[in-house]
This record gives C-alpha cells, sequence and structure tokens, in this order.
C-alpha cells in the first residue's frame, strides 16, 4: 500500500480503556484550542469516530483497505473536505452485505453528509474515543506526524468500574470469555485492563516511537501542574504560568480513585496484582491479601 499524506493532519488523538481519564485529557485540549470534532457526547467522544469504528461484528471481517477507506472518510469530515455518497457506499460496501448491519448507520451516514463543518480557522485538531488504541497501527500508517496519548488509570479501580462496555464489545479479542463464567465480573473486567493496556502500549510504542504519551491518570491527579506541564510539553502547546492554573483547575480527583481500596481484592491474582504494579502504580495502600491467588 502507498504511504498516505494527509495536508491537514491531526495533531492528537486520545485512546484508553473506557472511564480512565480520558475525557480529562480532552477538555483539557479543547480549552488550548485544539479542534477535537463538531459532533461530541457528554464524554467528548468524536461520534463520527465512534460510529465509523466501534462495531466489533465490522472489525472481525473488515481487512486493512476497508479500514483505511473509513479513515479516509473520518479525516474528510474533520477537514471539512467533501465528499459524495459513492464515497461513503465505497467505504461500507463490504459490511453493508452483512445482515446485521443496524439500519441506523445508513440514517447516520446519511446525516454525514449534511453535517460537515468547515474547520478552516482551526490550525491544530485531534480527536478523543477510547477504542481509538483498537487501531493504533492503521493510524501510525495513515496519519504519519500524529501523536498518541494512552491514558491509563489504576487497573484495581477499573475493575470495580460499572462501565464494562469495552470489555462487552472486545474482549474476543485478548481471548476474555465472560460467559464461562468462571470467576466474578471484575476479575474478567482487570483481565481487559491488563491485556488491552500492554497491547496497546506495545503497539503504540512500536508505531509511534516518541511521538507515543501514556498518560498515568493517578499522577495527574496527584501532582497537577508537574504532570500537565509534561503533556503539554509533549504537544508543544506554551502556556504561561496563569494559564497553567487555570487548566489545573479542571483536574479534580474523582470520588472513584482508590475504590478498590474498600473491596475483596482476594478475588484477584497475584499474577493480575503484579501486573497493575509492573503498569507503574503504587499498590501498597491496597488491602492486598497474602492468599491471592496465583
Amino acid at each position: 500500500m502507498t504511504e498516505r499524506r494527509n495536508p491537514n493532519r491531526p495533531l492528537v488523538a486520545i485512546g484508553g480503556m473506557g472511564g480512565s481519564g480520558t475525557r480529562l485529557i480532552a477538555r483539557i485540549l479543547v480549552e488550548c484550542g485544539i479542534y477535537m470534532g463538531s459532533d461530541l457526547n457528554e464524554a467528548l467522544d468524536n461520534l463520527v469516530f465512534t460510529r465509523l469504528f466501534k462495531d466489533p461484528v465490522w472489525f472481525r471481517n473488515a481487512d486493512k483497505e476497508d479500514i483505511y477507506k473509513r479513515l479516509e472518510l473520518f479525516n474528510k469530515h474533520m477537514t471539512g473536505q467533501s465528499f459524495d455518497f459513492y464515497d461513503l457506499k465505497k467505504s461500507f460496501s463490504s459490511f453493508r452485505k452483512n445482515r446485521n448491519y443496524p439500519t441506523q448507520k445508513m440514517y447516520y451516514l446519511k446525516f454525514l453528509i449534511n453535517h460537515l463543518k468547515e474547520r478552516s480557522s482551526f490550525n491544530r485538531w485531534g480527536w478523543k474515543e477510547p477504542n481509538t488504541h483498537l487501531y493504533i497501527k492503521h493510524l501510525a500508517h495513515y496519519y504519519k506526524d500524529l501523536k498518541y496519548i494512552h491514558v491509563v488509570r489504576n487497573g484495581l479501580d477499573m475493575a470495580f468500574s460499572n462501565n464494562r462496555k469495552q470489555l462487552w464489545s472486545w474482549g474476543f479479542l485478548y481471548d476474555i470469555d465472560i460467559s464461562a463464567g468462571n470467576k466474578p465480573i471484575h476479575s474478567f473486567q482487570l483481565d481487559y485492563w491488563i491485556r488491552s493496556n500492554l497491547s496497546a502500549i506495545s503497539s503504540a510504542k512500536y508505531s509511534f516511537g516518541p511521538q507515543l504519551y501514556i498518560l498515568n491518570f493517578d499522577k495527574l491527579c496527584m501532582n497537577k501542574p508537574t504532570e500537565l506541564s509534561k503533556l503539554l510539553s509533549f504537544l508543544n502547546i506554551n502556556i504561561d504560568k496563569l494559564q497553567l492554573e487555570k487548566l489545573a483547575k479542571l483536574i479534580r480527583q474523582p470520588e472513584s480513585i482508590n475504590r478498590a481500596k474498600e473491596k475483596d481484592l482476594s478475588i484477584f491474582t497475584n499474577k493480575q496484582i503484579k501486573e497493575v504494579e509492573k503498569m507503574g502504580f503504587d499498590l501498597s495502600d491496597f488491602n492486598i491479601s497474602s492468599s491471592t491467588g496465583s
């Protein structure tokens, strides 16, 4: 496949496990003047990306050209380039043959045509969508200068999150069979956290190299100015002290941080606990039982 070069390249993409703090990072970038899209939900997910790529049924059958076609469609939408229904039909032709194709997608495709937003006034743009991490190698090929931020939050806290959409949708990618029901759902959730993050970070290190930033959400909440400065430096965003203080006020430690301290952690294995620690999280204050399985 020939190398793709786009005249209006994005600055940054944000991905990670749902509920890991990606919304906060998106909000910070919006405050810095980065255009993140016009069709966003409350969590600041770019819904154009969501509806194009958050589709396990399509993903199972898609080849790399199918993915690149949708990336091209996404790029045209975000950069205000025109396209007609034929472009949409080409991008979706392979999947439209599938009986499971939801009717609302065709409605949304027609909506896309009338939803193009001129963004000539935006010099920098990007997007946030947790599932972005599933397309790391494709994004690195399509956008040669893209910077990728992967947000990671303490796996034990994430294991007790009620946000299990990625686990249900994408668990099959990491050989996680929830239907087996042979352990608590929280253990399955931690398996997903471990395997998806290890896979994403490994792929991103190879694909993005220095264009990768792994953001520890817990550290950001504990040391706002320092960690925020590191993030902005990575993005080559220069602001003064007052602006930095204003952005730092957006960072509020959620009540759910350290929720795992109040939970029974004996349901996790020693191996799972060690993987969380290896990811850079201090669990010394957590009630880790010595009877935790292997």
